[in-house]
């Protein structure tokens, strides 16, 4: 059975992300939910090192039961929402303590979750938190996709939950020319909702300095000659999807930065959702990582679907 897991944090901003995952969930095949709240113990302050430790340990264990029956509240409530709108679909809560990014992986990992569904970023003191570590710790370190939802406040009191439009998928296809675990992971996820996928390259201009070092070949050529041999592969990937229940084009771009294109046409043509592969073992990689899917994130008006590719 798929299982998805949603990370919430009490806040209007974290509940961004449960239309798509009420989408999500309408698959003709069983789906479960998760959702999961972590509770991360304060640090010491300084007043509190001045006084006495059975004290300070008391109070700590105070304030750790009311912030556990809080959060237990609110995950029931959220759970009950979603049941309304899902009624054939299980929803169970998960409480974890610790580290939000150690204990959002580790639930991944011993609940087996098909994907994990969280908005990108909140307000406050959340915004150091969710936006800056645990979503961009989360995509590297999980070995499944990981679907950033852009923040929208919403009122507590809406019901039922409507799923929002997943219809049109553009996938960001880097210099590997490898889009088949992104369009895998659509098809798995997505596959009942989505009419169209649009694969996007974007062929790298040379510098200009490149040109005046090599005698044989022009900038402009060695431009040229990268996107037809991009359009060339990506073709074939398109034919051998023919009769696929979803429409399937490619285009390849030149272009100096990759997120700035893809966000470029993104802002033209339109798109419900972005798709990108990502591996960030290696240092080189978290370099990489770090200059184009981390832009993306930032940047992109739409949500992001960040899948892990395979090292093999």
């Amino acid at each position: 059975m798929r299982r998805l897991m949603v990370p919430l944090d009490g806040s209007a901003f974290a509940e961004s992300s449960l239309p798509y995952v009420v989408t999500l969930a309408q698959a003709p095949s069983p789906c479960a939910i998760d959702l999961v709240g972590v509770d991360v113990p304060p640090s010491p302050s300084a007043a509190g090192l001045t006084r006495g430790v059975v004290d300070v340990l008391r109070e700590q264990d105070a304030h750790e039961a009311t912030r556990q029956l809080e959060l237990d509240h609110y995950l029931r409530e959220m759970a009950a929402r979603l049941r309304t709108a899902l009624p054939d679909v299980e929803v169970r809560t998960v409480i974890r303590h610790g580290n939000a990014v150690t204990e959002l992986a580790a639930h991944a990992a011993d609940s087996d979750v098909a994907a994990t569904v969280l908005t990108t970023h909140g307000r406050g003191g959340w915004d150091r938190v969710w936006f800056g570590s645990v979503t961009s710790e989360l995509m590297r370190r999980l070995d499944k996709p990981v679907l950033a939802v852009r923040p929208a406040p919403v009122p507590r009191d809406y019901l039922p939950l409507a799923g929002a439009p997943l219809n049109t998928a553009l996938v960001a296809v880097d210099e590997s020319l490898r889009p088949t675990e992104c369009l895998v992971a659509l098809d798995t996820l997505l596959g009942h909702a989505l009419d169209a996928i649009t694969l996007v390259h974007v062929a790298l201009t040379p510098p200009r300095a490149l040109g005046r070092v090599l005698e044989s070949e022009s900038r402009d050529a060695i431009a040229l000659r990268s996107a037809r041999e991009a359009s060339r592969l990506l073709s074939l990937v398109t034919s051998s999807h023919d009769g696929s229940r979803h429409r399937l084009s490619a285009i390849v771009r030149e272009g100096a930065d990759p997120a700035d294109s893809v966000l470029e046409y993104i802002d033209t043509h339109g798109a419900h959702l972005l798709t990108l592969a990502t591996s960030s073992h290696t240092l080189v990689e978290r370099l990489l990582f770090g200059s184009v899917a981390d832009r993306l994130l930032q940047r992109a008006t739409v949500p992001v679907l960040f899948v892990h590719r395979s090292t093999s």
